[in-house]
């Protein structure tokens, strides 16, 4: 009886010693252990330049939408002609299109310091912003072509 018990407790203290081993090394390599459900956890690593060239292209994006609200000009050069200017609603529409990827390559470098199991969240915000992003960007220039341009005819 006691030899048993003596067995269980030292197979208790080597489990407890391996799993704060693994909790050691875990935390050492950005791996949590979820305490939901016991299991390991390896937080997204992103490349340190993918994170910089994310940064800054969404800063520019931002930048850029910034100058083009305040001046309601944005003027997009064309291949075979002048190009188009757009004013008013389209180029709203096209600011927020451009909000949209900024916000969506923005979640890729706070994806990658959150240690949390939620890689799930980050994926449906990048869709959301994708899909309304693209939306958002026919629809400015639908609005250009079709909508205030007949306007301006009349």
């Amino acid at each position: 009886m006691a030899g048993e018990r003596m067995h269980r407790e030292s197979a208790q203290a080597s489990s407890a010693e391996e799993m704060d081993e693994l909790v050691s090394r875990a935390r050492a390599q950005r791996r949590r252990i979820d305490a939901v459900d016991g299991q390991l956890h390896i937080a997204n690593h992103i490349p340190r330049g993918e994170r910089i060239a994310n940064t800054l292209m969404s800063l520019g994006l931002l930048a850029c939408s910034l100058h083009a609200a305040l001046h309601d000009d944005l003027h997009i050069s064309g291949r075979r002609g002048p190009g188009i200017h757009l004013h008013g609603p389209p180029l709203w529409m096209l600011c927020a299109a451009m909000a949209c990827a900024a916000a969506n390559m923005l979640s890729v470098v706070v994806d990658h310091y959150d240690t949390r199991a939620n890689e799930f969240r980050y994926r449906r915000f990048a869709l959301v912003t994708q899909v309304a992003g693209w939306l958002l960007f026919f629809a400015a220039f639908a609005a250009e072509a079709f909508v205030f341009q007949l306007a301006t005819r009349h």
